[in-house]
């Protein structure tokens, strides 16, 4: 589903199951504000762990998505994953993980200008 910038606000309303979101474009300040309302949106006064993942991180360790999306924390039920710098080859790790997540996780996978391909 592809949702433009003025219609985050009716899907956040929605209340909508999201659980994995791509946030693109050259507006760096319009990206961090989305995400700051979708991570609200998600934690809804609960605790949340929140995680940063590199796209090089994966270079060091290919199961690190996938390890992250199968463990909690002792003290909370909520995870948000952020994903900076993908690249095409480790798409294929999200992909992998989409059809089990678990709705307490959202993932985050956050680009620059994409190229039509």
């Amino acid at each position: 589903m592809i949702v433009k910038v003025f219609n985050i606000d009716d899907l956040l309303k929605s209340k909508k199951n999201l659980s994995i979101v791509l946030i693109y474009g050259p507006n760096e300040g319009l990206i961090r504000e989305i995400i700051i309302k979708l991570t609200s949106s998600f934690k809804s006064n609960q605790d949340v762990d929140e995680i940063s993942i590199n796209g090089r991180d994966f270079d060091n360790n290919v199961n690190l998505l996938s390890d992250e999306v199968k463990t909690f924390s002792m003290f909370t039920d909520y995870k948000i994953i952020q994903i900076e710098n993908l690249k095409d080859k480790d798409i294929e790790y999200i992909a992998d993980i989409e059809a089990n997540l678990d709705p307490k996780i959202l993932i985050i996978v956050k680009e620059n200008n994409l190229n039509k391909n």
